[in-house]
């Protein structure tokens, strides 16, 4: 799709960095889906998520994700074959909502991921 990305403005961070500066993209890939990715205040990729038919259905996995982040227990933590690791979240009907980028260091994503958590549980209990 030639779409341009679409920016929102989402509570997500890095590990040390402000909340307000995560924000997320909405964006069409080469395979004709959409997808939300979660972009850190220095332009890093935090996550992506799964592909979507329409954008409507792309920002409405954005507040999923947001819903269910706030749920360590929708977190599934991975080891690939080259070392990295990565964390994934699960919606309640067991489909996967999106998955974050790779780590070297297992104690950076860890860090990310339970800030995410945090900043999560603080947006859905606004």
């Amino acid at each position: 799709l030639a779409v341009a990305p679409e920016p929102l403005t989402v509570a997500g961070n890095r590990a040390g960095e402000d909340v307000e500066q995560a924000r997320a993209l909405v964006f069409g890939d080469e395979g004709d889906l959409y997808r939300f990715r979660l972009i850190a205040r220095d332009g890093s990729a935090i996550l992506t998520s799964r592909g979507y038919a329409d954008r409507k259905g792309a920002r409405n996995g954005l507040k999923a994700m947001l819903r269910n982040a706030a749920d360590e227990s929708r977190y599934r933590r991975h080891q690939r074959a080259d070392g990295n690791h990565y964390f994934e979240v699960k919606a309640a009907n067991g489909r996967n909502l999106w998955t974050s980028a790779d780590y070297e260091d297992i104690d950076r994503m860890n860090a990310d991921l339970h800030r995410l958590i945090e900043t999560a549980w603080r947006t859905a209990s606004r």
